[in-house]
């Protein structure tokens, strides 16, 4: 019995922890572009001057985005990328995760 209630306790508690889309939008960094190119690999975002990032382009993967963002862009669609704040300082700037990616209302 104390092995079923441990199971219990273990699952209640990954599925108490996970995170939502609406939390990720609430409290991860952020930032809005248009996209410039896309393939299987990754996605080249144009970032907005008005984002306070140190490059203006990066590439971003749709691999492990949370239920309900994007899963595929077209170029010339502009987005908001929700990451988890690292990114390689390169040019263009790659974000290794990304939570979600959802269209940009201006």
């Amino acid at each position: 019995i104390s092995a079923m209630l441990v199971a219990l306790l273990v699952c209640l508690c990954l599925t108490g922890c996970r995170e939502t889309l609406e939390h990720i939008v609430a409290t991860k960094p952020s930032f809005r572009g248009t996209v410039i190119r896309t393939d299987d690999m990754a996605t080249l975002i144009e970032i907005d001057p008005e984002t306070p990032l140190s490059g203006d382009r990066a590439y971003i993967s749709f691999k492990n985005v949370f239920e309900g963002s994007l899963t595929e862009v077209q170029e010339g669609d502009k987005v908001v990328v929700y990451f988890d704040g690292r990114m390689l300082e390169s040019s263009p700037l790659q974000i290794p995760t990304v939570y979600a990616v959802l269209p940009w209302e201006e």
